[in-house]
């Protein structure tokens, strides 16, 4: 009733872009949809509006809430064209790897593969730590290899605290490396950990959030 009503807006908002958050890799077509009929509403309503205020707020909302919605639901549709497919190679495409030895695709044969694309910074990917542990512990003998997929983000080992912390200054790969080994055991994470090679295996697995999880079966 009020296009000026920037409080109702904001909550008008905030509902529709959680709504598709449950769809995106279940069904991003259903998705696509809701998101398309509430970027036509707020458009229709930014021409109703009166200030130049609620104009703006608006076209702040179509750049970023809704094109970030977008671009999740882009990822969400080649999620979905991965499954039943051959798993992209991880051959080429890592750089360092750590917490225990190399190992390629050939050794992976037969093997029920877990990616774990994560960031030491990422509260979440640190949140899900306990299951990748059990999980380890239960399943390692039985055929599960866990990799952890992770990315050079300028952190050090913080000796005196025992954390990793972002660094001002430059840090090396080999000592970002170290710093891995030393997080992983504070962690009690006995799975591997591989730093990637450029962003093609992330592009290569829809990645566009952490942390992220891909499960590759025996065939």
């Amino acid at each position: 009733d009020n296009p000026d009503d920037v409080r109702s807006l904001s909550l008008y908002v905030k509902k529709v872009t959680s709504i598709p958050g449950f769809l995106i890799h279940s069904n991003p077509a259903q998705a696509e949809k809701q998101v398309a009929s509430a970027k036509a509403f707020i458009t229709a309503l930014r021409e109703k509006a009166q200030r130049d205020s609620t104009k703006k707020q608006i076209d702040g909302l179509i750049a970023n809430s809704f094109s970030r919605l977008e671009r999740s639901i882009e990822s969400g549709k080649k999620v979905l064209a991965l499954i039943g497919t051959d798993a992209p190679s991880l051959d080429g495409q890592t750089e360092a790897w750590v917490n225990g030895e190399a190992i390629t695709d050939a050794d992976l044969k037969g093997k029920v593969v877990l990616l774990d694309f994560w960031a030491v910074w990422c509260k979440p990917c640190i949140a899900t730590f306990p299951d990748l542990r059990e999980w380890n512990e239960k399943y390692a003998d039985k055929g599960l290899v866990m990799i952890g997929i992770t990315d050079y983000h300028n952190y050090k080992w913080n000796e005196a605290n025992g954390r990793a912390i972002r660094s001002r200054v430059k840090v090396s790969p080999a000592d970002e490396q170290a710093m891995i080994e030393k997080f992983c055991k504070k962690h009690k994470l006995q799975h591997r950990m591989v730093f990637q090679s450029g962003r093609d295996l992330s592009s290569s697995y829809a990645v566009t959030v952490i942390p992220h999880v891909v499960v590759i079966d025996r065939e």
